[in-house]
């Protein structure tokens, strides 16, 4: 199977025209709002379906307060704490 060659390795190539730049920054961003609309949409399932997370319910308060960037950073706090846990079990 032939994989497809990108112009900018190819020895003749002149570079992109500003058509090509518009084009292709108009389809990044569209493929960011496809992926931030993806996010969104599994944060919203992940919060109803989590337990406790009724309407009224600390929890709810709890992880409603919470913005993007800190899931993240819990995430990768518990991420580091649990390589560690793995680590010390395999020792």
């Amino acid at each position: 199977m032939k994989q497809k060659q990108l112009p900018h390795v190819q020895d003749d190539w002149q570079g992109y025209t500003m058509d090509e730049m518009m084009y292709q920054k108009a389809f990044l961003l569209a493929r960011m709002e496809v992926s931030k609309a993806k996010l969104v949409n599994r944060v919203s399932e992940f919060k109803t379906g989590f337990p406790g997370v009724s309407s009224g319910s600390i929890w709810s308060k709890v992880l409603n307060g919470f913005s993007y960037v800190d899931y993240a950073v819990l995430a990768f706090k518990l991420s580091g704490k649990i390589v560690r846990l793995v680590r010390a079990i395999r020792r």
